[in-house]
């Protein structure tokens, strides 16, 4: 009877573990627990409109991510949209075209909304948009795909605050009068923050059942102050206080929150992931894009941030667009980014490299590796706490010699891999102690796998 008893608390306590949402991991705060194992997060994201875009085919986009190796995305919730064309991104999701833009708030009978339509009465909800909601994480939870959702983004100009339902030009409410677009999050602004706080209230309720989310606070801070930060996330704390699940919460950078889980940069460098690691949280990259159009920058960029003990990256993509979902659109030289199948595909070779190791045990080494050459090289080391397993990436040369340092009387294993093409390029075995590793020739970047035998 005892073992029957046994048995089924274990069976209770594995499937609660594979419902439960994604959390950081006991084991390492560094890293995500999702589904009962460790995870690292790498998505290539469309540029966060797939929600509130109706001509945006989320299903496909969902699917191909999936089919691409991608396991996250980030979406933004509707209350910041912007026109295509904004900062030069041509077929912007992020910029439905007229009439075609969902927000949470239902449209009112009074004309006229500054993009199309009629104004919005923030009393009201649209529940056409909270039906899209369910369906695409739904959708996402589907297709294993982790969802970033973000709140509020600041407004860059006074052009894109115009178009927000919470401007008093476009709802009936009186609300959001005489607003600049750099002065909308703070707690002076009285008839705005009812309103905020039941969004929060209402979005995160109707997104609880979901496993496979996140909440990001808002997108670029720099016009929030942090006791708007800390409302939003004490709104969201509450709010979940009453309901059976409980979401991490994302926060871009600024004054950090003790409630807040994952410490998010924009085109992150290891020194970010170097100065935050003390904080024992997530550490996120969490939007790239803006290098140019060619993948390398957005590859390197992916392997330095998960190599220097990073948690999630993100690449902006934006080779997905609402005429072509399954993200083949890419891209325009002149364009301010790139993205597309090729890069989605090296990028699922690093999150497939990093799924060889046990990675929930590894932390940023700066001992293993005690020399290279050529020494402009950067070279990153990823060690396990046994000193059995090392996720080694190097870019900015072309071939280096790297003398490692590792414990004797054992046997390790060494394979170079090719982050382009995902084969191993050279294999060789070497005995413990001090021995140097020679690499093939390669293009821009190589990754070195080594781990002990036995």
């Amino acid at each position: 009877m005892y073992l029957v008893q046994t048995l089924l608390f274990l069976l209770f306590l594995f499937f609660a573990a594979q419902s439960a949402p994604i959390s950081l991991n006991p084991e390492n705060p560094h890293y995500f627990l999702y589904h009962g194992k460790p995870a690292i997060l790498i998505g290539s994201t469309e540029h966060y409109g797939s929600l509130l875009n109706l001509d945006f085919d989320y299903k496909t986009y969902l699917s191909t991510l999936k089919k691409d190796g991608m396991i996250m995305a980030r979406v933004w919730s509707g209350t910041y949209r912007e026109l295509n064309l904004t900062f030069g991104i041509f077929n912007n999701t992020l910029g439905p075209a007229p009439n075609r833009y969902l927000s949470p708030w239902a449209r009112s009978s009074q004309c006229c909304y500054k993009d199309g339509g009629n104004k919005f009465d923030l009393s009201q909800w649209d529940q056409n948009y909270f039906s899209r909601l369910k369906d695409f994480l739904g959708t996402a939870q589907q297709n294993d795909v982790v969802i970033n959702l973000g709140l509020f983004s600041r407004f860059y100009t006074q052009q894109l605050w115009d178009l927000s339902p919470m401007n008093a030009i476009n709802n009936i409410n009186g609300v959001g009068v005489n607003i600049s677009c750099d002065n909308v999050y703070s707690l002076l602004q009285k008839s705005l923050i009812p309103i905020m706080q039941s969004f929060i209230e209402k979005i995160v309720t109707e997104a609880n059942q979901f496993d496979n989310l996140f909440f990001e606070v808002i997108n670029e801070p720099s016009t929030a102050t942090p006791e708007w930060t800390d409302f939003v996330i004490d709104t969201i704390v509450n709010t979940e206080s009453k309901l059976p699940q409980k979401h991490l919460i994302s926060q871009n950078q600024g004054v950090l929150n003790p409630k807040t889980s994952i410490y998010s940069f924009h085109d992150g460098t290891p020194k970010n992931v170097k100065d935050s690691y003390h904080l024992n949280i997530a550490i996120s990259d969490g939007e790239t894009g803006f290098a140019g159009p060619y993948d390398v920058a957005y590859r390197t960029q992916g392997w330095q941030w998960v190599i220097s003990g990073g948690a999630t990256y993100d690449n902006l993509d934006y080779s997905w667009t609402a005429a072509r979902p399954d993200g083949t659109a890419c891209c325009p030289v002149n364009g301010p980014s790139g993205g597309g199948p090729e890069l989605r595909k090296q990028l699922a070779i690093l999150l497939n490299f990093i799924n060889r190791f046990d990675f929930v045990h590894m932390a940023p080494d700066q001992e293993t590796v005690t020399n290279f050459n050529p020494p402009h090289a950067w070279v990153g080391v990823l060690g396990h706490k046994a000193k059995t397993q090392w996720a080694i990436y190097v870019n900015q040369t072309t071939s280096i010699s790297l003398t490692v340092q590792v414990p004797s009387g054992y046997v390790y294993d060494a394979q170079w891999l090719n982050p382009i093409t995902g084969n191993f390029d050279k294999r060789e075995s070497f005995s413990g102690g001090v021995y140097v590793l020679n690499s093939p020739p390669f293009a821009a970047d190589v990754a070195l796998s080594i781990i002990r035998r036995g």
